[in-house]
C-alpha cells in the first residue's frame, strides 16, 4: 500500500509478500546503482569543462598585456579548478548515502556481487578524490610559479 504523508512517499511493506518485498528492494537497488553511477560521472562531466578552460587560461595568460589582466586570468583559472574540486567533494555525500543504502539492500537480498565490486568501490572513490586534489594542487602551483616568473622583474625593481 502506497500513501503520501507530508510530501513524502511511503510504502507500507508489512502487507506485501516476501516476493513483492524482494522485487521492491531489487528495483530500489537498481535505482541506487544508477544514482551511484550518475554522481560518479557527474564530477568528471563537470571536470571535462572546467579543467580544459583552466588550461586554456595559461594560453590566454601569454596573449594578454598588463599585470592586472594576467592576474585576473590566473585567478579565474584557479577559481574554476577549485570550484570543480568543491563540487566533487559535495557529490561525495550523495555517493556515500547511495553506497550505504546499496550495502543494506545487498545484505538483505543476499547478493554475491556487490556494487562496490563493479569498479565503484571506496578505494576507487579514494583514488578519484586523490586525483582531483592532486590535479587541483598541481594547477594551483603551476599558476603560482607562472605568476612569480611573470612578476619577478617587477618585484626585483621594488627591492
Amino acid at each position: 500500500m502506497v500513501e503520501k504523508n507530508d510530501s513524502k512517499l511511503s510504502v507500507d511493506i508489512s502487507q506485501l509478500s516476501e516476493k513483492e518485498k524482494a522485487d521492491l528492494l531489487t528495483v530500489e537497488y537498481n535505482e541506487t546503482g544508477e544514482l551511484i553511477r550518475h554522481y560518479g560521472r557527474q564530477v568528471w562531466y563537470i571536470g571535462t569543462i572546467f579543467i580544459p578552460i583552466s588550461f586554456v587560461c595559461f594560453i590566454i595568460f601569454e596573449e594578454v598585456e598588463g599585470y592586472f589582466i594576467k592576474s585576473l586570468v590566473a585567478v579565474a583559472s584557479n577559481i574554476l579548478i577549485w570550484l570543480w574540486l568543491f563540487l566533487g567533494m559535495r557529490m561525495r555525500r550523495y555517493l556515500s548515502v547511495s553506497y550505504k543504502r546499496a550495502r543494506e539492500i545487498e545484505s538483505v537480498l543476499g547478493f554475491n556481487i556487490f556494487i562496490s565490486d563493479t569498479g565503484y568501490s571506496p578505494i576507487f572513490r579514494f583514488r578519484t578524490r586523490l586525483l582531483m586534489v592532486l590535479l587541483t594542487i598541481i594547477i594551483t602551483c603551476a599558476w603560482l610559479i607562472r605568476l612569480i616568473i611573470c612578476f619577478y622583474p617587477c618585484m626585483k625593481s621594488l627591492v
